[in-house]
């Protein structure tokens, strides 16, 4: 069984690529696998320790070929570079795609922790309109979101605007819809929120968490708005 592995030069160019698109070379790793397409023949293989991510230097028809995860739309995708230097700059865009993923919120997930307010696990959200109490409760909720995000995230003027203008819908819808509807419109408007400002993993579960303790009350208590 023959071997046509990364060279020792290649491999110090992709260390290199590795801490600009910013992460550490120790959080990935290098093995040898099996080709795809040429018996008994073993290539090289990057992976990143933490998730399932990796990506391979394989060939078809002596040119550079590679099977990678994640890819730019897929979970597994194929690439033919044909050169090296195509396929260092394929290499350059799985890095950028792996720490897409790696740093994009579960929001699903975090849904699926404790059943979202629109789906309350058994548990029946009459469409009736808050009162006055109820609404000045909220205003005051979503204010104290606010300042959490501004005292705890590091936002620029437009992530700051973006912010305030969505908040403040939030606030004032809950003068004119029933608490069934408002509590679809405050789910979308906190995943919007964490979404439009980039908000990395563990930040957004801390802000998700803050937002259930202040506004979970909606659905007496029972439903956790996030968890």
């Amino acid at each position: 069984m023959s071997k046509q592995l990364v060279l020792r030069s290649q491999r110090n160019e992709i260390f290199e690529l590795v801490r600009e698109i910013g992460f550490e070379p120790t959080e990935f790793t290098w093995d040898e696998i099996d080709s795809d397409h040429i018996e008994d023949l073993v290539i090289s293989r990057i992976s990143h320790l933490s998730t399932a991510a990796f990506l391979t230097f394989d060939y078809m028809q002596d040119h550079h070929w590679s099977r990678h995860s994640p890819g730019r739309e897929k979970s597994i995708d194929t690439t033919y570079p044909g050169d090296w230097t195509s396929q260092l700059a394929l290499v350059k865009n799985w890095l950028t795609w792996t720490r897409r993923e790696v740093e994009s919120p579960d929001l699903w997930g975090v849904l699926a922790a404790d059943q979202p307010l629109t789906q309350p696990g058994g548990i029946h959200l009459e469409n009736s309109r808050f009162s006055d109490d109820e609404v000045r409760r909220i205003a005051t909720g979503v204010n104290q979101i606010r300042v959490y995000i501004e005292r705890t995230l590091q936002l620029t003027s437009i992530q700051s605007e973006f912010v305030a203008e969505r908040l403040q819908f939030l606030q004032e819808s809950s003068e004119r819809l029933g608490r069934k509807d408002w509590v679809a419109l405050a789910l979308g408007t906190l995943a919007n929120i964490v979404v439009g400002i980039a908000v990395a993993p563990e930040a957004a579960k801390d802000f998700l968490r803050t937002a259930n303790s202040l506004l979970g009350w909606v659905v007496q208590g029972a439903v956790k708005l996030l968890n």
